[in-house]
């Protein structure tokens, strides 16, 4: 969706000029329609269309309700009813224009059939117009009115004399000429709003509206300064005035949400209308949120009530997981409130750690309920309580009285008829299961992700946390709640091999209001671009539409295969089977259908403009200066639909001259805020030679979060006042050594998460005092004199047979080698270092001294590597995997050292736990026992890498561990919250530019320090927030794990916005990641709404008391409570604007071949 080509056709510019100026009247036109009228027009519109929904002359007759007169086939040439979109143009220009507009209507209408340039007159523009003497007649006589021919001049009128006439006219004079009931009026609505409003009494609902919203309408209706009546109350007028003209805008109560706990006053804040006229209200003019109140036994509303979701028992006892939001009086009590929600005989039940707890009936709900909670309803059938009465299924969790009489949690594993049911206990093998009565068993309602995993599976790590839902699906397999899944409202996508990205984007792309009509109702048939080479030519579009219909149509589960095989065409990077990101697939995505149905067949060169001055051109003009010319080349429902602007600025600090300059956007990414430290708890340990009574000490330090290795062991010595070099940080657990941290540069990003706890048998970080070892390499000063003094053991240095100097050892090895020479009598054999035994090589007297020399006196390196191992401590009567306890450690000795050397090390730190028995060496995987000498002279380096040194405790009782549990400081929280607002406000903030990212000052003429800021302009009707979990650098990628809260219901973002802009936006979909960045999965929670094949529902805003969302992990589809769509997973949000446009509401729905046939 570019701005620039520098390779396309040149077209002329004026009559895509002249086009845009039609395309933004005829926009206006219907954004005056409110979304109830839309809805209201859109179903006349579809009851008198004839195939392909287009209405002739009988057809606008019957909709518009008019009598049949002489000038009714001027009427419908000039509503050029073609389409919906028409249709409802002009009727807006009619209906919905001020008095002006009126009179340019009836000049068109009546001269219309004398001009030859038609389209002008339909498009509004009377400028050019003639209206001939007879015609001028024929509408004064429908006018009843005189008519001026002594305005006419060669028989025709021009539209300046005729405008200059009717302004003498009344507005109920010139609305007699076509007086149409379609849609209301004020004096209709008047008399409705009077004819519904009733006294009440208490129980009766009224709705809550803003009173600036209230005192709009009555101006409009000529009831100015009309006090809202106080609840309950007849509704007392004065005789009507002067309408004001100005019709309100939908109801927009969202002031109110944020207001729900403060202190609204009725009559000053709030306006309360009956149940009766708020359906008026809605009818006419749409909108929301609801806020229905019970009338109170004092005349007073209960404006607070506490809003929960209720969800009901089915037959069996189990709940349906179908949420109702409900509101409970606070003041009532349980039993009444349980009452009124299933008129008959009920309880409920609030969950509880163990699954539902009853609630006490005669408890007032303020008391026990809780706001956004959850809670089952159970309603007796045919006088028996269904969770009493109903069976038991494998999978059910239950608390189970054992054979010792006890209760314990447990889960049904195996039910029979004549045995009962068969219960595994928590915490117990199968070899305790039982097999119990009814009478014995409770039932625990429990979420399936409280299932506890084994040991073994407890220990490993694991890549997908949805695999959860492998889980549900073998728990879940009876036919009942198969069924009941062939019953959702949403169909899931079977996972073809690392799909889960394509699932979560398609799942919320087939919510999206508008899209979903369009694709549905085939409208996007008549828009494919056939020639264009960025798209398709109408592929993807054609099986994204199939793709959706599939979904819509209610099956189990859609194999994507076919859209998958297309887009790989045309994306060949989603082709194969690899793991994709999800956002960048939707970009892709959206970019590829804009191009498949852009308007605009062949792209004109649009030259790149030089940024706006904002002093000069100021932002409105330049804003619309850059929309028209992104109009110029992209022009398609998804550029409309998906599409905002961002502004970016600049400012000199020299002059102050600010530069603005617009994008398009259809993903708005936002950063996601994180701590700039982490926290870790160290325990240190020290060498013996130095604990002094205190051989370890517990730390909570602080470390940069994109820091190093480096950085967390200098914040570790600087709290327990040591050198950083002086420390090895270690990866601990399960009393073993499983990493040495010996990296300084690795990043603390790669080392994971570790508990806030000191226990060797889990997770944790030690730092290891290190002994001072000499390292440096110097020459022996008692190196021998001749080849015959050279004994086993002696180092030296030895030149090899490709002339290069190593370090090594003389050794007495049987073992055959490459050598030639070996076996051969006066040859000695020499073992470098770092090599193994197959490369060793032999020496004669004859070699001496041209290749025998003095250790580091000819070889490269000046210093020795230390080495170092883990030592472990483990029970000589347990088994090998279960006899590691206690805290290990780390012996260090330089490399050239001994085993023998290496053991003494090793003993003299054991006695820091008190430890004086033998030593021996163990696999480092299996942990048994290694056949190798600790007392042999040979090199430490052969235990490197794969073994453990072991202290074999006979009685684990003498061991004295030198961790202590020490009380640490609190871990310091933060005490910002972090929403989609401070996010936004982040993206936001204003930053001076680097000495890098210098800006060249068109004023100034040279490169100059300037600030730059980036801001949203206009925000899009579908608005895709992208939040930047991945965060990338040179050294370290990570996922940020940042909880950030965004509203469901609300989303204002008219603070970032110009004035007077309306964005208030509802959620209805979500794509969440779990897992890390190395692996990871895809879901999507959605929420469910009706769409036809006419797309109708998309007129309206929809404020539904029951938020229906549900979680979609690939094809498995399962009801969410709409509290848990928030998580610190959600990726990729999706929300709709409540007050849609209406220019897209009509010509993007209820039209297309497939509601034609309907």
């Amino acid at each position: 969706m570019g701005l620039t080509c520098a390779k396309a056709d040149v077209k002329t510019q004026a009559p895509l000029e002249e086009t845009e100026d039609a395309q933004d009247r005829s926009d206006e036109l219907l954004e005056r329609w409110r979304s109830g009228e839309l809805a209201h027009l859109q179903r006349v519109y579809r009851r008198h269309a004839r195939p392909p929904q287009t209405l002739d002359r009988d057809g606008l007759v019957a909709a518009l309700e008019l009598e049949d007169h002489a000038h009714t086939d001027t009427l419908y040439e000039l509503f050029g009813t073609g389409s919906c979109r028409d249709f409802c143009r002009t009727l807006s220009w009619w209906c919905r224009g001020d008095a002006s507009e009126r009179r340019s209507f009836l000049f068109c209408w009546f001269a219309i059939s004398s001009t030859a340039d038609k389209d002008a007159l339909v498009g509004g523009d009377a400028s050019s117009a003639e209206l001939p003497k007879n015609m001028l007649g024929a509408l004064c006589a429908l006018l009843e009115t005189p008519p001026p021919y002594h305005l006419c001049a060669k028989g025709t009128v021009s539209w300046r004399k005729f405008d200059g006439w009717a302004r003498t006219l009344s507005d109920e004079q010139v609305w007699a000429a076509l007086p149409l009931s379609i849609v209301s009026q004020p004096e209709t609505e008047r008399a409705l709003v009077l004819e519904h409003w009733h006294e009440g009494s208490p129980g009766d609902v009224y709705h809550v509206i803003p009173r600036r919203w209230w005192d709009s309408w009555c101006a409009y209706v000529g009831w100015s300064n009309l006090t809202p009546p106080a609840p309950g109350a007849r509704l007392t007028v004065k005789p009507a005035g002067a309408s004001s003209g100005v019709r309100p805008r939908d109801v927009d109560a969202s002031s109110l949400e944020s207001d729900r706990d403060g202190a609204l006053r009725a009559k000053i804040d709030i306006a309360c209308v009956p149940v009766d006229v708020w359906r008026l209200f809605e009818q006419w003019y749409g909108g929301g949120p609801l806020f229905p109140r019970r009338l109170q036994e004092d005349g007073a509303l209960d404006l607070y009530p506490v809003s929960v979701f209720i969800d009901e028992c089915d037959a069996n006892g189990r709940p349906r997981n179908a949420f109702t939001a409900r509101r409970a009086d606070r003041k009532e009590t349980v039993q009444t409130f349980a009452r009124r929600l299933s008129d008959g005989n009920s309880r409920l039940y609030a969950t509880s750690p163990t699954g539902w707890r009853r609630l006490t009936p005669s408890s007032r709900c303020d008391e026990v309920l809780e706001a956004g909670s959850t809670y089952l309803l159970e309603t007796k059938i045919e006088g028996v309580w269904p969770r009493a009465s109903s069976r038991y299924v494998v999978g059910d969790r239950v608390s189970a009285r054992d054979h010792t009489e006890r209760w314990r949690s447990g889960k049904v594993i195996a039910v029979s008829e004549t045995r009962g049911v068969k219960v595994r206990f928590d915490s117990f093998s199968s070899k305790w299961d039982e097999w119990l009565t009814s009478d014995r068993l409770r039932r625990e309602d429990v979420d399936i992700d409280d299932v506890s995993l084994s040991e073994d599976e407890e220990e490993r790590p694991s890549l997908l946390k949805g695999a959860v839902s492998s889980l549900r699906r073998v728990l879940g397999s009876n036919e009942e709640e198969e069924e009941e899944t062939r019953r959702l409202p949403a169909t899931g996508l079977a996972n073809l091999g690392n799909t889960c990205f394509l699932n979560a984007a398609v799942q919320c792309l087939s919510h999206a209001p508008i899209l979903r009509a369009y694709c549905l109702s085939e409208m996007y048939a008549q828009d494919i671009n056939r020639t264009s080479r960025l798209g398709s030519q109408g592929r993807v579009v054609e099986a994204f539409a199939d793709l959706l219909r599939q979904l819509h149509a209610s099956q189990i589960c859609v194999r994507p295969e076919g859209f998958k095989k297309v887009l790989g065409k045309c994306k060949p990077q989603f082709a194969g089977s690899e793991q994709q990101d999800s956002q960048e697939f939707l970009t892709e995505l959206l970019d590829v259908l804009h191009e498949d149905v852009n308007l605009i067949q062949e792209k004109p060169y649009v030259p790149e403009p030089e940024d706006a001055d904002e002093a000069r051109d100021g932002l409105v003009v330049a804003a619309r200066d850059a929309l028209r010319r992104s109009r110029l080349r992209d022009k398609s429902l998804i550029s409309d639909l998906f599409q905002g602007q961002l502004v970016a600025k600049k400012t000199c600090k020299v002059c102050a001259r600010s530069s603005v300059k617009f994008e398009p956007f259809t993903s708005l990414s936002l950063p996601v805020p994180a701590p700039a430290s982490r926290s870790f708890v160290v325990a240190v340990l020290r060498l013996a030679k130095h604990a002094n009574g205190h051989p370890s000490l517990t730390v909570r330090v602080e470390a940069p979060r994109l820091g190093d290795v480096r950085d967390l062991k200098s914040a570790i010595a600087a709290e327990v006042k040591l050198t950083p070099d002086s420390l090895t940080l270690c990866d601990v657990a399960r009393h073993r050594i499983y990493r040495v941290l010996d990296e300084d540069t690795l990043p603390l990003g790669a080392l994971g998460d570790f508990p806030q706890v000191t226990d060797a048998s889990k997770r944790l970080l030690i730092a290891y005092e290190r002994p001072q070892l000499e390292l440096a390499k110097t020459p022996s000063i008692d190196f021998p004199s001749s080849f015959e003094e050279l004994a086993v053991g002696q180092r030296l240095d030895a030149l090899d047979h490709k002339r290069q100097w190593y370090v090594g050892t003389v050794v007495d090895d049987t073992e055959p080698c490459r050598d030639k020479n070996f076996g051969k009598p006066g040859y000695i054999r020499i073992r470098f270092d770092r090599f193994s035994a197959k490369w060793d090589e032999c020496f004669c007297r004859d070699d001496w001294p041209a290749k025998l020399q003095p250790p580091y006196s000819k070889s490269k390196g000046n210093r020795l590597a230390a080495f170092e191992i883990g030592v472990v401590h483990r029970r000589r009567a347990a088994s090998p995997k279960k006899g590691l306890f206690g805290t290990p450690f780390l012996a260090r000795v330089a490399s050239d050292r001994s085993c023998r050397a290496l053991k003494r090390a090793v003993l003299r730190q054991a006695s820091l736990y008190g430890y004086e028995g033998s030593v021996s060496v163990i696999s480092r995987d299996s942990l048994s026992d290694v056949d190798i000498d600790l007392d042999a002279s040979d090199s430490c380096r052969c235990l490197a890498d794969r073994f453990y040194i072991a202290l074999n405790w006979d009685s684990s009782s003498t061991y004295r561990e030198p961790l202590s549990l020490q009380k640490l400081p609190p871990v310091p929280t933060s005490p910002r919250h972090y929403d989609l607002a401070s996010c936004l406000q982040s993206f936001s903030r204003e930053e001076t530019l680097s000495q890098n990212d210098s800006w060249r000052c068109p004023r100034c003429k040279k490169s100059v320090e300037a600030t730059s800021s980036i801001g949203l302009w206009r925000t899009p009707d579908v608005l895709v927030i992208h939040l930047k979990r991945f965060l990338c650098t040179a050294r370290w990628r990570e996922k940020l794990r940042t909880d950030v809260s965004f509203p469901r219901r609300g989303l204002d973002l008219s603070k970032f916005l110009p004035a007077d802009a309306y964005a208030v936006y509802d959620l209805f979909g979500v794509i969440n990641h779990l897992g890390s960045l190395s692996g990871g999965h895809y879901t999507a929670h959605v929420k469910v709404s009706p769409c036809s094949s006419f797309g109708e529902e998309e007129a309206s805003i929809a404020f539904e008391e029951s938020e229906r969302w549900f979680h979609v992990d690939d094809d498995l589809v399962e009801a969410a409570k709409p509290e848990d769509v928030v998580t610190d997973g959600a990726y990729v949000l999706f929300y709709r604007r409540r007050r849609l446009s209406g220019r897209l509401v009509v010509g993007h729905t209820a039209v297309g071949p497939v509601a034609a046939g309907v």
